[in-house]
């Protein structure tokens, strides 16, 4: 699904605000939002301030994408599909095409480890 490649961390890590204030939005927003209540959203997004160091029992919108931005910053690629997983249904939807990039950056990752792994063990052995 991804024509162009894996994107590389630093991409992943550029997005990540844009996502996340997305996956933030689209779970405050009301079901039943005016023309108007979409206005002011947007507005808000001109400056965005957001809450660190949330409860480990929030699950709120904001709290799970605050534990996603930390684990990204750490390169923990594992955690922050973990916590995207807990993320709200409408945050999920908005930040769905992003998680995907994660999760083929994290296959790829995890991949090239497995043949590292591999290639120290074979040439470990081979020098016996």
């Amino acid at each position: 699904y991804v024509l162009d490649g894996v994107p590389p961390m630093a991409d992943l890590t550029k997005e990540f605000r844009k996502v996340a204030n997305k996956m933030i939005d689209a779970e405050a927003e009301p079901a039943n939002a005016t023309l108007v209540d979409r206005l002011v959203s947007g507005a808000k997004s001109v400056v965005r301030v957001r809450k660190s160091g949330h409860p480990a029992d929030d699950m709120s919108a904001e709290a799970v994408v605050g534990r996603m931005e930390a684990a990204l910053k750490e390169g923990r690629l594992a955690e922050v599909l973990a916590q995207g997983k807990k993320l709200p249904p409408k945050a999920a939807l908005a930040g769905e095409s992003w998680l995907k990039q994660v999760e083929a950056r994290q296959s790829v990752n995890a991949a090239v480890a497995d043949i590292e792994t591999a290639l120290k063990t074979s040439l470990g052995g081979a020098g016996k």
